[in-house]
């Protein structure tokens, strides 16, 4: 069975970028559990449901998200089905599992385009319950399509750097 590349040097800018990720998707959680916690005291111990946590909410979910997501590719602890590639040779193995890089890093980019048009598109709405714009809910998409996409473009340039190493 072929094990994910996770022996491949990243640079040290990305690897800090990967760690940041997942702390700020960690947080997210925590935010999120918190922000949660406050609406159900709100609604059932004061009956005053406030109403800035739904937007919130959506916003710290959206982080945990896409940053969870952006440090896992970073990682290469992301998911993926390798069952048909551990059957291939190993020359057609790393061959997909290059294929597979790139195509992380095009979603990544396709999401981080998609999300700055939403932002772009909705940051003078302001959203109900809370001062802030309703852009700022699409911002984790921006972000973290724009980290999956340099860690998986990094990772396919590392196998690609090994690849020429071994020959």
């Amino acid at each position: 069975m072929t094990e994910p590349v996770r022996s491949l040097a990243a640079h040290p800018v990305t690897a800090r970028l990967g760690s940041l990720a997942l702390g700020l998707a960690a947080l997210s959680l925590a935010g999120l559990v918190f922000t949660q916690l406050w609406q159900v005291i709100g609604r059932y111990l004061f009956n005053v449901t406030p109403g800035w946590t739904e937007t919130i909410s959506i916003l710290l979910m959206n982080a945990a998200m896409m940053f969870g997501a952006a440090g896992g590719v970073q990682a290469g602890a992301h998911f993926g089905f390798t069952l048909g590639i551990d059957q291939l040779p190993p020359s057609a193995s790393r061959v997909m599992h290059l294929l597979g890089q790139l195509l992380v890093g095009v979603l990544g980019l396709a999401i981080s385009l998609y999300g700055l048009r939403l932002m772009a598109g909705t940051w003078a709405v302001k959203v109900a319950g809370a001062p802030l714009p309703q852009g700022l809910v699409y911002a984790p998409l921006f972000l973290g399509g724009l980290l999956i996409a340099v860690f998986a473009f990094e990772r396919a340039g590392s196998t690609l750097r090994r690849r020429e190493a071994n020959r």
